[in-house]
């Protein structure tokens, strides 16, 4: 089963987190992504696999709803299509999600 919880140990910012998703002990792929008031911005995302990174994306504005947040930010352009699956919207300031506006990548 793979499980995806916080990471242990620093965070890339002093207001970031990290979430690893994990099977039977050995990582699979993680995300990070730092508070700003309301709005959640993904740092990075390291995953091989499209799906992997639709649950990292899934888990992390999960997280982030849950503690008030109701937009999230990245400037991922190498995963932009996984983002946009997931509900981000391409603007002129990157891509940007609204809180409740999650779906699936597939």
């Amino acid at each position: 089963m793979i499980e995806i919880l916080p990471a242990n140990g620093e965070g890339i910012t002093d207001n970031s987190v990290i979430l690893e998703a994990a099977e039977n002990g050995s990582s699979l792929g993680s995300i990070a992504f730092e508070f700003m008031g309301d709005t959640l911005r993904i740092l990075q995302i390291a995953a091989s696999e499209p799906w992997l990174v639709d649950a990292l994306v899934k888990s992390a504005l999960a997280y982030g709803e849950n503690r008030g947040v109701i937009e999230a930010w990245a400037e991922q352009s190498e995963l932009e299509q996984e983002l946009l699956g997931a509900g981000f919207e391409k603007t002129a300031q990157g891509l940007i999600y609204e809180a409740g506006k999650r779906k699936s990548c597939f």
